[in-house]
């Protein structure tokens, strides 16, 4: 059959005809000149596409030829993976179904394998990371957004004690500390920490109808915290791979998390289903310590009326994400009147 032979040292390229003989590769030049190399010392390369296949010879010298039959018989022993990968290359239905599961793939690992990681991940990130990751967070939300409080310490310290009962029986509840900071900017509005430092603007105290409203928005930010958000948010942004490093205790990965918590949750917020989680964890929470849970509609209710359409597009905290504010609302409305139907029926089974 026809090739091209190259000496392997300089351009030059010479037409030549090969065959199999007695298990010698021959090669017979146009000028009459035969060359013999054993067929067990010389390389089939991988084929790539359709392209012209290439046969590596002992001294440096190589053929180039079409692909044909041939060449799988002479060569029995070539890598059988590469046998597939080639078949792969010249099928299209086979590299349209392969791309399709590729993407099915990628999809599957960001929707369902990198957060399932990131919340086992999580669970195992060491208190002193947590606190390292709020107090790069503070900091950035003190220099950018957060001023002094101008609350008085009786009120702070009635609606802390209110605080400290509502989350002292919860399995995270030695974490969590107060703070009250001013946002003139930013407007009523409240944000979890990863260690437990719950931030509560004197906006949000000055808006709330009652201390029941502020308790809700404090028991939605304790569902932020009792389901480790905040880490798994930036493990997820970080990806599997830092997550790992994280847990394992790196020190260079610890320090890049830490910067980034405060980043993500500034510029992104909670994710949809995150808000939601915390939204049902508060109504609950609120339920079984004897508070309202209708306290949250009402105080998204009045954020929203305060703010607008802007809480849905917000820096921080609750509406800076989806769902809409609208939606929450009617979510938590009816997750109050089903709470109550329930009780009614319970209170009428007594009787």
């Amino acid at each position: 059959m026809q090739a091209r032979w190259c000496d392997g040292r300089t351009s030059r390229v010479d037409a030549v005809r090969i065959g199999l003989v007695g298990g010698l590769l021959e090669i017979v030049f146009e000028n009459g000149e035969r060359r013999h190399y054993p067929s067990t010392s010389a390389r089939l390369l991988a084929p790539l596409g359709r392209t012209e296949r290439i046969i590596r010879l002992a001294d440096g010298a190589s053929l180039s030829l079409a692909d044909c039959p041939e060449l799988a018989q002479w060569f029995p022993d070539s890598d059988p993976v590469q046998r597939i990968v080639h078949w792969f290359e010249r099928s299209w239905p086979t590299v349209l179904v392969a791309v399709v599961l590729l993407l099915a793939s990628l999809f599957a690992f960001q929707q369902w394998l990198i957060p399932g990681a990131a919340r086992a991940v999580a669970e195992r990130v060491p208190a002193e990371i947590e606190a390292l990751a709020a107090r790069h967070t503070l900091a950035l939300l003190q220099d950018r957004l957060f001023k002094p409080s101008q609350l008085a310490e009786s009120r702070r310290s009635a609606i802390t004690a209110q605080f400290q009962a509502l989350v002292a029986d919860l399995p995270r509840g030695d974490d969590y500390r107060l703070l009250f900071l001013a946002a003139p900017e930013l407007g009523a509005n409240a944000l979890m920490l990863p260690d437990g430092t719950t931030i509560l603007t004197d906006e949000m105290v000055e808006l709330a109808a009652s201390d029941a409203e502020l308790l809700a928005v404090l028991a939605h930010e304790a569902g932020h915290h009792e389901h480790r958000h905040g880490m798994r948010l930036a493990l997820q942004s970080m990806a599997l791979l830092a997550a790992i490093g994280i847990a394992t205790g790196d020190a260079g990965s610890a320090a890049s998390m830490a910067s980034s918590v405060g980043l993500v949750l500034i510029e992104n917020g909670y994710s949809r289903d995150f808000e939601r989680e915390a939204d049902a964890f508060a109504t609950a929470l609120l339920t079984r310590n004897g508070h309202p849970a209708s306290a949250l509609s009402d105080i998204f209710a009045r954020m929203l009326e305060q703010h607008g359409d802007a809480l849905d597009t917000g820096l921080l905290g609750y509406f800076s994400t989806h769902p809409s504010t609208a939606e929450r609302i009617e979510a938590a409305r009816r997750a109050n009147a089903q709470r109550s139907d329930t009780e009614d029926g319970t209170d009428a089974a007594q009787h």
